[in-house]
């Protein structure tokens, strides 16, 4: 915020400033006044069309509103007018990756690796593809090269600590550990050195040690996000839980029977982060016949500003809104029977989905809220979740969803199938059994070798699903029964 003033100030001394525009673009960027922080890039570019920090500026804001292709172009114009442009080559890739073209991604790492052998950030990169890909000793490898170039690299030893859990070299550890409380780190750098920290000790069984790590992590996390404005409101998330329940009350929906998309191809997976969502959609995305597109999140963005922008919707306007959600999800689905949207926080969505796809296929993953609480703690997530950090807040979360959960089932139970993680992980044969019939499928033994499905995996269990199943985190709480106390309070 401070940096915002300044670079505001700077424009109104020299409004032709175009260094001042993009750099308070940047800022923007960061608090996510993503609408401005566009409009200060572009001015920018309009008071020098050959500034390629300009170009590379508005490639991030670009990238961080999803229009991955625009982002795509930004960038390729920067490197234009500045070749060899190290950032702005690496938002290339990373660009190309979120806007789901791996090969492209991987040969622009490939590129800046070969023009700069010691770039680990593109290391750490280029294993980031070929984990998403499957390919997990290339990837280790490629972990492996980053930190040896660069032991800063967070998100490298994040990977390596969840490829090699328990049989992290101690003189890795050491390394680690002398970072971790480095302040000529950046905050995300020592947050993901802390969280792979936890998980090494995890893994050995040292569970005090652990919980160490994963709350100076979850501290630091939570003190950044309050710099940015991203401040978690419990109040905030029992009233919009409150508002989506007043709107699609029996009634509403009612209004809007038989309007909707009658197709039987979608599939939605909903729950909380760290539920079993992902092994789930491994699971059914090894039969021939489904698609498992991942997090598309076809529902949330058609309808931005939820859930208020649905208080008017009329007869008219769903016909639109399910052909645009089923664009988003069909696309690169080929002809196949079912295809699965596995964005888990969908289930704020569920009544809306209803209402577009009255004959989709939902899939609730349930698990014990203790170990959800404590996974979604033990998570260095990609995304800003201010409840995340704090065990309290997650609790609050929780409540809300739950809720939310067993409102829908008081509208619509019979088209919900539960799947409960734990029992899954134990009996894994019957349940995915279950889970084929559910969606009006035969049976493939393919299913029960999930984990050598060759797809594409981008959540944060993208290791533990090229693996066969196992039970090691049921109960997982309890080894941390010490430190649950807010949760606990939270839940009750």
């Amino acid at each position: 915020i401070a940096a915002i003033e300044a670079f505001a100030a700077a424009i109104q001394v020299a409004p032709e400033n175009p260094l001042a525009r993009v750099n308070l673009g940047i800022a923007l960027r960061m608090v996510g006044e993503l609408d401005a922080a566009e409009e200060q890039c572009r001015l920018s570019i309009e008071l020098r069309p050959d500034y390629p920090e300009a170009h590379a500026g508005l490639g991030m804001v670009l990238a961080a509103k999803e229009d991955f292709a625009a982002a795509i172009k930004a960038f390729r114009e920067a490197l234009k007018l500045r070749p060899g442009f190290a950032a702005a080559q690496l938002n290339l890739a990373a660009a190309h990756f979120k806007a789901g073209d791996f090969e492209a991604s991987e040969a622009v790492y490939c590129e800046i690796i070969e023009q700069h052998p010691a770039a680990a950030p593109a290391q750490t990169g280029l294993g980031v593809v070929m984990l998403a890909s499957g390919r997990l000793d290339a990837a280790t490898q490629a972990f492996r090269d980053a930190v040896d170039l660069d032991p800063r690299e967070g998100e490298a030893w994040m990977n390596l600590s969840s490829a090699l859990g328990s049989d992290m070299p101690d003189a890795d550890i050491a390394q680690m550990t002398d970072f971790a409380n480095n302040m000529l780190l950046s905050t995300d750098q020592r947050v993901a050195i802390r969280f792979a920290l936890g998980e090494v000790c995890d893994r050995r069984g040292e569970f005090e040690a652990a919980f160490v790590h994963y709350r100076a992590g979850n501290d630091a996390r939570k003190a950044e996000l309050d710099k940015l404005g991203k401040i978690f409101d419990p109040a905030a998330i029992v009233g919009d839980t409150e508002a989506v329940q007043s709107i699609f009350n029996p009634s509403f929906i009612e209004r809007f029977a038989g309007i909707g998309d009658l197709t039987e191809r979608p599939v939605f997976i909903i729950g909380m982060p760290r539920s079993g969502t992902t092994l789930v959609e491994q699971i059914l995305a090894s039969h021939p016949d489904v698609n498992g597109a991942g997090e598309i999140g076809c529902i949330s963005a058609t309808v931005p500003n939820f859930p208020d922008s649905i208080t008017d919707l009329d007869v008219s306007q769903v016909s639109a809104m399910a052909r645009n959600a089923a664009e988003n999800l069909f696309v690169g689905a080929g002809e196949a029977a079912r295809v699965i949207d596995k964005a888990p926080f969908q289930f704020q969505h569920l009544g809306l989905i209803r209402i577009l796809f009255p004959n989709a296929r939902i899939i609730h993953c349930v698990r014990d809220p203790l170990d959800i609480g404590l996974s979604c703690y033990f998570q260095n997530f990609v995304a800003d979740y201010p409840w995340s950090a704090d065990l309290g807040h997650i609790g609050v979360y929780l409540q809300a969803y739950s809720r939310l959960m067993d409102h829908w089932r008081t509208l619509f139970e019979d088209a919900i199938l539960d799947v409960r993680y734990e029992t899954l992980v134990e009996n894994q044969e019957a349940e995915s059994r279950r889970l084929i019939n559910h969606l009006g499928l035969p049976w493939h033994d393919e299913c029960l070798n999930f984990h050598e499905t060759r797809r594409t995996v981008l959540t944060a269990s993208n290791w533990s699903v090229r693996k066969p199943i196992h039970t090691r985190s049921i109960a997982r709480a309890a080894s941390y029964g010490g430190h649950m106390a807010a949760l606990r309070k939270a839940l009750e």
